[in-house]
């Protein structure tokens, strides 16, 4: 799994994706999967050559063919399912409205528990095992 997620946010660095981001949901009872990649693009454009650029990087680096994709006709958002991992494109405009979503529904000092976040490109990785981040 961890290639795939590597192949992925390579594929996302390629297309000049921003924010990426993986995050380990594995700890998780009931997760929808055991991670996410996740990452935001200037415009819709930009968000449909990230997806198309991971579907066919992950095709031809390690034969993996996506389950599913939503939201390409509009590209605002974009949703890849390779089971194991789920891949959210975000265009800035909605990047920026979930974030102030999240924010705005969180009290102040909740803590926000995940088991690891890696982040690519913007900076060093950056690994929370087990901790809260509030």
């Amino acid at each position: 799994m961890s290639k795939l997620i590597d192949t992925i946010a390579e594929a996302i660095q390629d297309k000049k994706g921003k924010n990426i981001i993986s995050l380990d949901l594995s700890g998780f009872d009931g997760a929808v999967c055991p991670a996410f990649v996740i990452c935001n693009a200037d415009s819709t454009t930009q968000v449909e050559a990230i997806a198309r650029g991971i579907e066919e990087k992950t095709l031809a680096d390690l034969g993996e063919k996506v389950w599913r994709v939503e939201g390409i006709t509009n590209s605002v958002w974009v949703v890849m399912d390779y089971g194991d991992v789920l891949v959210h494109i975000f265009s800035d405009r909605v990047a920026r409205f979930l974030q102030t979503r999240t924010t705005l529904g969180r009290r102040s000092g909740d803590p926000l528990r995940i088991r690891s976040v890696r982040q690519y490109r913007n900076g060093p990785t950056v690994d929370f095992l087990d901790k809260s981040i509030t």
